[in-house]
C-alpha cells in the first residue's frame, strides 16, 4: 500500500508535529485525518512511519509508530555548477537531488549569462519535492551563489576536487573519495584563469565523454557515474 510522505524538522520524543505547507498539502489537498497512517521525514537522515492523531489548520499531531531504516548513500558528493536559464536549473536541481547529490553549489563565472541574485527559497521547494517523490531521506544543501575563489575556499574540505573540461581525464578513472566535489561551468565553459585557479586549487580537470552536453546535463551524468562508482567501491 502507497503511504504518503511528508517532512517535519519537529520531532519532540514519539510525537511528530507537521506544520506550515506540508499541515496544508496533508489535510487540505490530500484530506488526511485522524487514524491516517502517513511516513514523514526529518530532512537530516531519519524517516518514521507515523499516525495522524489530531489535525488542525496550522499543525497536525502525529505518533510515531516505527522508524524506517535508512536509504541514504555513505558518501557526500557535492556539484557546483554554473548558474543557467531557470527552467534548465530547476530540472537540473531536481534530477541530482533524485541521483542522490548532497550539496548544491550556484556558480557565476566569467561566461555565465545567468547572474541572477539567489532564488534559495524556490530552489530549496524544488528540491524538498524532489525528495519526497524519490524517497530520499536527506535534503541537499543549497548555497548562495559562489564566484571561482568562493568556490575554492569552500572546497579545502573536499578528498576529491574535479572540474569537468574536454581536455581531462575520463571521469571513470578520476581520484575519488568519499567526499567529493565537482564543478561544472556554463555552456561556453570555464575561462582559462578560472580552469588556471581550479588546477592550482588542486582541483582535476575530468572529460564526460564524447560528446557535448548542455549544462543541465553535465552535472546529472557526472553524478551519476560518480555515485555509480563510489557504489561498487563500497562493495570492494
Amino acid at each position: 500500500m502507497r503511504v504518503d510522505r511528508f517532512f517535519s524538522d519537529r520531532i519532540e520524543g514519539d510525537r511528530i508535529i507537521l506544520y506550515g505547507e506540508e499541515n496544508h498539502h496533508a489535510t487540505k489537498v490530500l484530506r488526511k485525518r485522524k487514524g491516517d497512517i502517513v511516513s514523514v521525514f526529518d530532512g537530516r537522515g531519519r524517516e518514521f512511519i507515523a499516525r495522524i492523531e489530531e489535525t488542525g489548520k496550522s499543525q497536525s499531531i502525529l505518533k510515531i509508530l516505527e522508524e524506517v531504516p535508512p536509504r541514504e548513500y555513505p558518501f557526500h558528493i557535492a556539484i557546483a555548477q554554473a548558474l543557467i536559464k531557470h527552467n534548465r536549473w530547476d530540472w537540473m536541481l531536481e534530477k541530482v537531488t533524485e541521483i542522490g547529490v548532497k550539496e548544491i553549489v550556484p556558480l557565476i563565472t566569467e561566461f555565465s549569462v545567468v547572474r541572477t541574485q539567489s532564488k534559495k527559497g524556490r530552489w530549496e521547494k524544488i528540491v524538498l519535492n524532489a525528495c519526497k517523490q524519490s524517497g530520499r531521506q536527506i535534503i541537499p544543501a543549497i548555497h548562495s551563489p559562489m564566484d571561482i575563489n568562493q568556490l575554492i575556499e569552500h572546497s579545502l574540505d573536499y578528498g576529491s576536487r574535479l572540474v569537468a573540461h574536454p581536455g581531462g581525464v575520463e571521469i571513470i578513472e578520476a581520484p575519488i573519495s568519499e567526499k567529493i566535489l565537482i564543478a561544472i561551468g556554463p555552456e561556453g565553459g570555464f575561462s582559462d584563469e578560472e580552469i588556471g585557479k581550479l588546477e592550482e586549487a588542486n582541483f582535476v580537470k575530468v572529460n564526460l565523454g564524447n560528446f557535448i552536453l548542455r549544462s543541465e546535463t553535465a552535472p546529472v551524468y557526472a553524478a551519476s557515474v560518480i555515485v555509480q562508482r563510489l557504489i561498487f567501491h563500497l562493495r570492494g
